[in-house]
Formats: C-alpha cells, sequence, structure tokens
C-alpha cells in the first residue's frame, strides 16, 4: 500500500508540475489594444549560447555575445558589461551590427545602490539597394518606483526615428515585473511593433509595412542581447 501511495503521490506531482510549466508557457506580456489584430512571428531561435545562428526573413543571421562583471575594493565596486554583435547576410548586402549594454553597481552591506543603471548602445552599418546607412539604437533605464525598472530609448536610421520602450505587465494579470518582459515600438507616437521576450522564443509584431525594417532591427538586438552582469 505504501508503494503504491508513493507512486500515486509521485503521479501527482507530475501533473502538478507539467501544469505549472504549462502556465509558464503561455505567459506573455501585455499587449496594446492596436496589436490584438496582429499576428505574432518567432524570432530566433535565440539560442543560450555565446555564439548562434538562425534564419530572419529567409537570410541567415550570425550573433556573438558576451556577459561579464568585474569587482573593485572588495567587491564594493560591480561594472557589469554585455557586448553583442551580429550580421545578417540579406540579398542587399550585409547588415552589421555591434552593441554594447552595461551597468555600474555599488555594494554598500546589504544595499546595492546603481551607480549608473542600464545603458544601452547599438550601431549598424551595411547594406544597399536603399537599405543600408548608418543607424543608432540608444537605451536607458530609471526607477519609476522601487519595482519597477523602465527602459526608454529611440532607434534611429535616416529620419526615421522610433521610440522604444519597455513593458512590465504580463497579460491578464495584475503583476507586475521589475525587469521588461518586452518592448514597444512607436512612430510617431503610434504603435508600429512588440517584442515579446516572456518564454524560451521572442515573438516579434511588425504590422506596419513602412517601419517594419527599422523594428525588425531594434527587436532583434533586444532580443540577442544578455543582461550586463548576469551569469551565463
Amino acid at each position: 500500500m505504501q508503494r503504491f501511495l508513493s507512486r500515486a503521490a509521485l503521479a501527482t506531482a507530475c501533473l502538478a508540475l507539467s501544469a505549472c510549466s504549462g502556465l509558464v508557457r503561455e505567459a506573455r506580456m501585455q499587449l496594446p489594444s492596436e496589436l490584438n489584430a496582429s499576428a505574432a512571428e518567432t524570432l530566433g531561435p535565440v539560442g543560450a549560447g555565446r555564439r548562434g545562428e538562425f534564419k530572419l526573413d529567409g537570410a541567415p543571421l550570425r550573433f556573438e555575445r558576451e556577459s561579464s562583471t568585474w569587482q573593485l575594493f572588495d567587491r564594493a565596486l560591480e561594472f557589469g558589461s554585455a557586448p553583442l554583435r551580429f550580421e545578417w547576410q540579406r540579398a542587399s548586402g550585409p547588415r552589421r551590427a555591434s552593441c554594447t549594454a552595461r551597468r555600474h553597481e555599488l555594494q554598500a552591506g546589504v544595499l546595492a545602490v546603481e551607480l549608473r543603471p542600464f545603458q544601452l548602445r547599438c550601431e549598424w552599418e551595411g547594406g544597399e539597394g536603399g537599405e543600408g546607412g548608418r543607424a543608432q539604437l540608444s537605451l536607458s533605464e530609471r526607477r519609476v518606483r522601487a519595482t519597477l525598472d523602465q527602459r526608454e530609448g529611440e532607434y534611429q536610421r535616416g529620419k526615421q526615428r522610433l521610440q522604444i520602450s519597455s513593458v512590465h505587465q504580463y497579460e491578464g494579470s495584475g503583476i507586475a515585473s521589475q525587469r521588461p518582459l518586452g518592448y514597444l515600438m512607436r512612430l510617431d507616437g503610434r504603435v508600429v511593433g512588440a517584442l515579446d521576450l516572456v518564454g524560451g522564443t521572442p515573438r516579434l509584431w511588425r504590422p506596419d509595412a513602412a517601419s517594419a525594417a527599422a523594428v525588425t532591427e531594434a527587436a532583434t538586438a533586444l532580443a540577442l542581447l544578455w543582461e550586463p552582469g548576469s551569469e551565463r
């Protein structure tokens, strides 16, 4: 009887874990109403390694990334850095990007004070046939309340400017995440794209044809980037 009960308990635990796993996989970031009628695409797989390759719009994309931490003065000062490089081999010519994210932190006993919150800088070059030219992305973090670190920035290529903001709300839930669950992209105040980072495979929305290339480049950088100082 004891053996039977043990097996039954084990089966119940497995079922419970499976159900929880299903809930985790189904969790998504909250989308604005403007994108409710738009279909999502998968971006990647981005994997978990330092190097990788996948196809984006039918063209191969290769990336390299890192995340490292330096500590000084008996770990009182911590400097986190996360460089990223990727190349998109489009028919119009290779499009190359170089990014670096940084965060500086001061440890005071059990407290941690950010001397420099999260900052990201990216630059693109290459490409032909009207799709090339230099582009830049900048993103910075600010504490809007004790439990939420909002990130805002901009992607610029020529006269086109995308405003980028982080999303912290889960779909159908009042629970907010301190770290970003994904990002929204706006053009002149209008939502033209979104990136959902919840789960193993990022999801991308880019329904606006005129801004799709810019949304794709910005979203790819944000999806591939590791957090500075994270353990890998």
